[in-house]
């Protein structure tokens, strides 16, 4: 067994002096204060290979926890325990990750190689989000490094850099930030796989990045504003209030207040499914929720919205009901301005 030192509680490691010397800790742990900004949590213990003391990092103390920290460390001992040299087993890590580097691909290589594959499973617009995300969040960073390069400390610079909505992407846009882990976390993963590489993935949070981050979770939930809602008493002024302005936006949400129907259901609306002759709209089955494309949706018109319909500028045409200028569906995002 190592030597036993007694196990410092957390308020007692808070208040240790700054010192360059290492100071015991408890628990197979180490800590070396150096400053305020500059404090690392280490490893000690005689090697049985070669029997000498190889002090080995377990993370920065203001980032990885103390738990987090004895837990590597009482890993680390076992490796110890069974003969291994912890020394030698950095010198071949760093010879297999050089040998990674000199076969493996940058990231924007492996975003190449894996976006065909990901993308087989998407729609057109979920597509473009990964596309426009990526390029904006991750390229810039990390696009021109080798993947057998990029480490948690990478990742983490990228998910804190500043946003349109404050200073912190992770802290400031959380639900979007954790998206583009998650997606850095596949194309990293496939990469891996496809090219052989024995390296753990730097983007996974169960690979060290939760320790380096804030909970996701309680961001989201503290950012999270609801929609503005409009009382029941004055949804009649606001149809009347889309129907003055006229234009295509407003009108589209005119339908939808009359109809109750899903976004994308009206802004993909074509004439060809309008019958003014029964007064009904026939949805097809491939816009309708999954629960129900059995089959075709039948939904009536009233008077108000048969008025309104044929007062559209697209009226007469074969297209669609609402395009915008040009000639595609609006956008979701273009309706919450209106």
């Amino acid at each position: 067994m190592p030597k036993t030192t007694p196990v410092l509680t957390k308020k007692q490691i808070k208040n240790l002096p700054f010192s360059p010397n290492m100071k015991a800790v408890g628990g197979l742990v180490y800590i070396r204060k150096k400053s305020s900004e500059s404090q690392q949590w280490i490893f000690q213990a005689k090697c049985k290979a070669c029997g000498k003391e190889h002090p080995v990092g377990l993370g920065s103390a203001l980032h990885v926890t103390l738990e987090t920290a004895r837990t590597n460390a009482s890993d680390l001992y076992q490796r110890v325990a069974s003969g291994e040299c912890l020394q030698q087993a950095r010198k071949d890590d760093k010879a297999r990750k050089a040998k990674l580097l000199k076969h493996s691909v940058t990231f924007q290589q492996a975003m190449d190689e894996a976006l065909p594959l990901v993308y087989a499973e998407m729609k057109d617009k979920k597509k473009l989000q990964w596309e426009n995300t990526l390029n904006k969040w991750v390229v810039p960073h990390i696009g021109n490094k080798k993947v057998a390069e990029i480490t948690r400390t990478d990742i983490k610079e990228l998910l804190t850099q500043p946003c349109p909505k404050g200073e912190n992407f992770w802290v400031d846009m959380t639900q979007m930030a954790t998206k583009v882990r998650q997606r850095i976390e596949r194309i990293i993963t496939i990469a891996i796989v496809t090219h052989d590489l024995s390296l753990s993935n730097p983007a996974s949070m169960a690979g060290g990045l939760r320790e380096m981050l804030a909970k996701p979770g309680p961001l989201i939930a503290k950012n999270k504003t609801p929609h503005p809602k409009c009382p029941v008493d004055d949804a009649p002024q606001l149809a009347r209030k889309l129907l003055e302005r006229g234009d295509t936006k407003s009108l589209c949400l005119y339908m939808i207040m009359l109809t109750g129907k899903r976004v994308s259901e009206v802004t993909k609306a074509n004439w060809s499914e309008i019958d003014f002759k029964r007064k009904l709209w026939l949805i097809p089955a491939e816009r309708l929720e999954k629960s129900y494309r059995d089959e075709p949706f039948y939904d009536p018109l009233s008077n108000q919205l048969i008025a309104m319909l044929m007062a559209l500028p697209s009226f007469g045409s074969d297209g669609l009901l609402f395009p915008n200028r040009n000639g595609d569906p609006l956008k979701d995002s273009s309706l919450a301005t209106r």
